[in-house]
């Protein structure tokens, strides 16, 4: 599958830098490093070159310059787009855009469209989004993870996270929480061994609140493999 979306200037490839899908309504959200999203219904029958069925260009402000994204995911339940962006010479931020099902910015004429909220988090790095229980986990450069209840209400700003995951590795850790199982899963790069990287696994991850994680089971990869996502099949 390749795909080419034409926002003004001309048609361009998209750039499928991060993925998210819904299942359920068989729809791929896509995130490119600019933090612009592209949409495709029917997902599983896409084949070669297509285009997006919907484009969502944030609208930023022109002091702000995109140095990359760090994840996308949708709340079905509130309808809520989540796009992890990561700017230059500031602190990294989450947007939240209303009416994701529906969200179109690539119409005539084209446009952009400013974030309903935007959530600002220091050393932010990943994310993930416990739809169900309505619960956001934002994994940082340092090593700890925090964890926000009430996701769907965070106001624009710094919040306070409600607990702390400290996975006591100081690096960035790239996760994925299994809530039927109630295990957050976290992938690094092993700070002390070269070319090593880690899976840790933590488990009650929804009440876990502690400076630093004690008893993680690990299991250590083979050398010269980098991990830099993870996903685990409930």
């Amino acid at each position: 599958m390749s795909a080419t979306v034409d926002t003004g200037g001309g048609p361009r490839g998209v750039d499928f830098y991060g993925l998210y899908l819904d299942t359920a309504n068989n729809i791929l959200y896509t995130v490119d490093p600019a933090g612009e999203v592209h949409v495709f219904s029917s997902a599983s029958t896409r084949t070669g070159a297509t285009t997006p069925d919907r484009t969502v260009t944030p609208n930023l402000g022109t002091t702000t310059i995109v140095v990359s994204t760090f994840g996308i995911a949708v709340d079905k339940i509130h309808d809520l787009l989540y796009v992890g962006i990561a700017p230059s010479g500031a602190n990294p931020f989450i947007i939240v855009f209303n009416g994701a099902s529906t969200a179109n910015t690539n119409i005539s004429p084209n446009s952009s469209r400013t974030p309903d909220r935007t959530i600002t988090l220091a050393r932010a790095g990943a994310f993930h989004l416990d739809e169900a229980n309505d619960r956001l986990y934002v994994s940082r450069f340092d090593g700890v993870v925090w964890v926000f209840d009430n996701a769907s209400g965070l106001l624009t700003g710094t919040p306070t996270q409600n607990r702390t995951i400290n996975m006591a590795n100081t690096v960035q850790n790239f996760i994925f929480v299994d809530t039927s199982r109630d295990k957050l899963y976290a992938v690094s790069n092993d700070p002390n061994t070269a070319n090593r990287s880690l899976l840790d696994i933590v488990d009650n991850a929804s009440t876990a609140n502690e400076p630093t994680v004690n008893g993680l089971s690990t299991f250590i990869t083979a050398t010269n493999i980098r991990f830099s996502a993870v996903a685990v099949k409930p």
